[in-house]
């Protein structure tokens, strides 16, 4: 159990791939596009960190700690995350994520992933992810660098005031095959009367996060399947995958394209139907990330849903 498909995951399995890879695996049993994947399970971290803090020096340094006391927690962490980079997987644990990956990735053992935390409660310092990821070996650092930010000093400090416990800390870790996103953004179902609003922009959706993109923003009435509102706006950064690195490099959009809707109505009609779905499905307005790879007609994948709070 230390690796699971998404298309695998069940509801009885939440605990072991946190709410990221529950709903991705919910999505994907529903009929809805989602990228191809695999979650390592909570049960992974906990093996590995249960060889890497035999005698829970770990979880005791922690809860002494002084949330207030930043120069200490700041030594402290510091010291745990290098330690978690730096020390490789279990071999039962490797032996998994390698078997997973190869069953993903097939004959191409460079393809392009995506991997993501999913953990059960919303920490602090726990925004990026990492993208374009290319080999096992590139892959089981990034499953570590998910690992280790849960001992950022933000996420330490939070559960030191709010809680949970060190022992009841764990993680899953999303790893899906890169969406080869020619236009990403969000979806937010909850609008007002009876609007749906979609944000996007050009190339991968990392630029949600990112201050130097203003999205374009489309307004659909759920009753009628209409555009009602629509906003263009000069979308200067795109955000692209690096073909050999690995990650995202940012350029500019070629200016024909900076003032051009990113979507047709087709697809932001397209869209607003697989956004409902999903709200219908879940029964209560979601937050969705969404992409439209270039690749494939009509190439629309959900990266991610959530209960819009």
């Amino acid at each position: 159990m230390y690796a699971i498909p998404l298309a695998a995951i069940t509801p009885q399995d939440r605990p072991l791939v946190g709410n990221k890879g529950a709903a991705l695996g919910e999505l994907a049993r529903a009929g809805v596009s989602v990228a191809p994947g695999f979650v390592l399970t909570t049960l992974a971290f906990q093996h590995f960190m249960a060889e890497l803090d035999v005698d829970g020096a770990i979880g005791r340094l922690l809860a002494a700690l002084d949330p207030d006391d930043l120069a200490a927690v700041s030594a402290i962490t510091t010291t745990i995350r290098q330690k978690i980079a730096t020390t490789a997987l279990p071999p039962q644990v490797m032996l998994a994520l390698e078997h997973a990956h190869l069953t993903l990735t097939g004959a191409d053992r460079l393809l392009a992933l995506a991997v993501r935390r999913s953990t059960h409660t919303s920490f602090a310092g726990l925004m990026d992810k990492h993208l374009a990821v290319r080999g096992i070996e590139s892959v089981s650092r990034s499953v570590r660098s998910c690992w280790a930010s849960l001992y950022s000093n933000e996420s330490v400090t939070y559960r030191l005031r709010l809680g949970p416990t060190e022992h009841e800390v764990a993680m899953g870790v999303v790893i899906q095959r890169m969406v080869a996103a020619v236009r990403s953004g969000v979806m937010l179902t909850r609008g007002p009367s009876t609007a749906l609003a979609i944000h996007g922009s050009w190339g991968l959706g990392s630029w949600i996060l990112d201050d130097e993109v203003t999205p374009d923003e489309f307004v659909i009435d759920k009753l009628t399947r209409t555009v009602t509102g629509r906003t263009v706006a000069r979308k200067l950064i795109q955000h692209l995958p690096q073909t050999d690195a690995g990650g995202v490099r940012k350029e500019a959009v070629p200016v024909l394209r900076q003032s051009a809707p990113c979507l047709t109505d087709a697809q932001i009609l397209s869209l607003a139907e697989v956004g409902l779905q999903i709200e219908r499905h879940f029964e209560v307005p979601q937050y969705i990330e969404w992409a439209i790879d270039a690749q494939r007609t009509p190439g629309l994948y959900i990266l991610r849903s959530r209960p819009d709070t």
